[in-house]
């Protein structure tokens, strides 16, 4: 069901256009290395997403989504930004049914913590890569979370903070 208000009707052709031109990464530039996440975490990733197009994602089902919420943290840059449509397009299908995927979207967005260099540096390599018309539909997306779900003050906190974070130059908080 999409949920989306009679304004947001294009969201999905807005968002392909927006990711068309994505090239699917190879195994290599699919998961991140580090960062608390060990080798075998990284190539269990490769695994599950080895010559996936993020399209064939969407078929996974509710289920699929829900025990991989934390996925786009694993992935590198490239992988994330190929890969965050069937993310967006599922919460917007499905809704809070997907329990904790909308949030991990949305902390992904958010500035990171200087503290951890090696994610400010994911961080400002993701952005990099939304060009304007991909951070507008990204910006859509949060609109839609905060007009359409039960958004606990928190969580609304940390739309705010990737609101911030998607208007900043990319390299910004370098």
């Amino acid at each position: 069901m999409n949920t989306f208000r009679p304004g947001y009707v294009g969201f999905k052709a807005r968002l392909m256009d927006a990711f068309a031109d994505v090239k699917q990464p190879g195994d290599e530039f699919l998961a991140c290395r580090g960062w608390g996440y060990d080798a075998e975490t990284a190539e269990e990733l490769v695994r599950m997403l080895h010559g996936r197009h993020w399209k064939d994602l969407l078929g996974q089902g509710e289920e699929w989504f829900r025990s991989n919420h934390d996925i786009l943290q694993r992935l590198t840059p490239e992988a994330y930004i190929f890969y965050l449509p069937a993310f967006l397009l599922e919460v917007v299908e499905i809704g809070e049914a997907l329990d904790l995927l909308p949030e991990w979207i949305v902390y992904s967005l958010e500035l990171p913590d200087q503290r951890w260099p090696e994610i400010v540096q994911w961080h400002n390599e993701m952005k990099k890569k939304l060009t304007p018309a991909r951070r507008a539909v990204v910006l859509e997306f949060l609109d839609h979370l905060e007009w359409e779900f039960d958004i606990p003050p928190q969580l609304s906190n940390h739309i705010k903070s990737a609101r911030e974070a998607l208007q900043l130059a990319p390299g910004a908080f370098e």
